[in-house]
């Protein structure tokens, strides 16, 4: 699974202080799991992030975004981002953050429409 290392390496420099980060090869790309739920990841030179489905429609309007695609499925709540959508410092803050917004806050707890959350008995 080819990534861009010195992006693995600016999402671990972002993430330092967030408590436990873990690193997860899966889907084809390095997951970043904060607090062992998925956060971000790296697929090439692109970075995935967790956003969630309420800010799919305002984010998709910023350049070097667009949704994720597995196979044939569109993601309702992950994102791609290209080089050019990150390159700016300030850019790449404004992802790292919305990722961390949702994956530690109530967004992360959304369940879509038709599936039930699991028992945890």
């Amino acid at each position: 699974m080819p990534y861009d290392e010195a992006l693995a390496n600016r999402i671990r420099g972002a993430l330092a202080g967030y408590g436990k980060v873990e690193e997860k090869k899966m889907f084809g790309f390095l997951v970043f799991m904060v607090q062992g739920r998925m956060c971000l990841g790296v697929r090439g030179d692109e970075m995935m992030c967790r956003i969630g489905p309420d800010m799919m429609e305002s984010v998709l309007r910023r350049d070097g975004c667009a949704p994720l695609r597995m196979r044939r499925k569109t993601s309702l709540n992950m994102i791609m981002v290209e080089e050019s959508g990150m390159r700016a410092r300030k850019d790449f803050e404004f992802w790292i953050n919305l990722a961390l917004e949702f994956n530690l806050g109530r967004g992360n707890r959304h369940v879509p429409e038709g599936r039930k959350k699991r028992s945890r008995e």
